[in-house]
Order: C-alpha cells, then structure tokens, then sequence
C-alpha cells in the first residue's frame, strides 16, 4: 500500500489508538462491553465521515459512565494503580481524534463544501470576489517530512501537561497544590492572554478577507497559488530557460 500523503500512518495510527482504548476498557471490567468503541472508530476510519469521532467519544463518556453498575467499580480513580490507565486512554483517545481527523482531510476533505456556493449572488461585488469552490477540498500534496513524528511526541506532552493542571486543581482545594500561587497566576494569565489574542487576531483575519477588494482578493489567490505551486514553475520555468538556450546556440551554428 502506497502512502505518499500518508494516510497508512495515520489509518495505523487511528486503529492502534482504538486498540488502546480496548484494552484500557477490558483491563476496567467493562469485558464485551469494550468492543463499542472499537466497532463505532474502525467503522469511521474505513469509512471516513465527521460523525463517527462524537460517536467514539459519546461511547466511551458512556462506557465510563455506567461502569460503576456494570462492574461495580468506578474507573479506578480513587486508587493509585488506575493512574497510569487513565493517562494511557487520553493519550489514546488524542491520538485517535487527531488521526482520524488528519485521514479525513486527505479521504474526503479538509473543508466541507459549502452548498451556498451553487447559489449565484445578486450583489455585483459578491460576483466578483473570489470564492472558494465548490467541491470539496481535500488534503492536497504529500505528507510533509517529520509530520507523523511531531504528531507522535505532542500527544504525551499534551496529556502530561493537561494532568498536571488538573491534579493541581484538585490538590490545590486541599491546600497543597503543585505550582506556587505566583506561578499559576502567570500560567492562568499567559493562557488568558493568548485567549484573547487568538480570538482578536481571527476576527481582524475575517474582516480583512471580507472588506478586502478585488484587486487585493486577486493578489491573495496569486500568493496562494505561487505558495502552491512554485516547486513546478521553477522547473518549468528552468526547462524553458534551457529549450531557449538550446534554440539560440542552434540558430548560431546554422
């Protein structure tokens, strides 16, 4: 099987983080009853669709939820051996909506078509903007070098970094926590911040797209494309370049 976008990684990783999530299950008591998330994601990662990752996550929710009538143990937060499991099934489950997700742009797309776009506009600037098309747009290219790796070691980093928080969180209401109060103000703080920034710079982003003109709307998609494109107009670019070369030196000798 070839993968030069690679979807075999990620369809391997999508599987193997299912088969975690299993085995976490079974290792809880929950027996037969584990197979429901595995069913609900491979049939998802076989057949790529949007609605199957809620599917996973509302089973496993579910699963963890009555587990307390099905075996009569809750999930084993209250002992210590369960820790390392609970931190295993975050990691399993990040990894699996990560992969999965990352397999359905390049299956079926990266951004889902907008019906609208059949509709022609009745403004006549509305006519002459560029608007995405219609069809829709998958993951275009190959995977980018080391994409998989980097995917690989932030899902740990991830799931260690959010189980710090909350045990801090949780001690901190017994007096005890982690990190000193000075630290978790600038932690809460920088967090605040980039909230705010995130949400700032996507609205200004928005409304630069949207009031942009024409002209402006045309060079975008120009830097777009050169963005796109630029390995292949450099060699067509460099073979034309030599075809007229050749052309001269053969008109020199005649």
């Amino acid at each position: 099987m070839s993968n030069p976008n690679g979807e075999r990684d990620y369809l391997l990783l999508s599987l193997a983080s299912l088969l975690v999530i299993v085995v976490v299950l079974v290792e809880q008591g929950l027996g037969l009853w584990s197979a429901i998330p595995l069913v609900m994601g491979a049939i998802g990662v076989l057949i790529p669709g949007s609605i199957s990752v809620p599917f996973v996550l509302l089973g496993i929710l579910f699963l963890i939820s009555l587990q307390p009538w099905i075996v009569g143990v809750w999930f084993g937060w209250d002992t210590e051996p369960a820790w390392p499991l609970v931190l295993i099934m975050a990691a399993a489950v990040l990894g699996y909506v990560a992969g999965h997700t990352r397999l359905l742009t390049i299956r079926r797309f990266a951004v889902p078509p907008d019906p609208r776009r059949e509709l022609s506009p009745k403004a006549e600037r509305a006519r002459r903007r560029w608007l995405l098309p219609m069809t829709a747009a998958k993951r275009p290219g190959l995977l980018p070098s080391g994409e998989i790796v980097r995917l690989l070691v932030t899902v740990p980093v991830f799931v260690l970094f959010a189980f710090l928080i909350w045990l801090n969180v949780v001690l901190e209401r017994h007096g005890n926590p982690i990190f000193p109060p000075i630290l978790w103000r600038i932690v809460v703080l920088i967090w605040s911040a980039a909230i705010v920034l995130l949400l700032l710079y996507t609205v200004l982003a928005y409304l630069r797209q949207a009031l942009a003109s024409r002209e402006q709307s045309l060079l975008y998609l120009q830097d777009q494309l050169w963005s796109a494109t630029r390995g292949e107009q450099r060699r067509i670019h460099s073979w034309t370049a030599w075809v007229e070369l050749r052309r001269e030196k053969e008109n020199e000798q005649k």
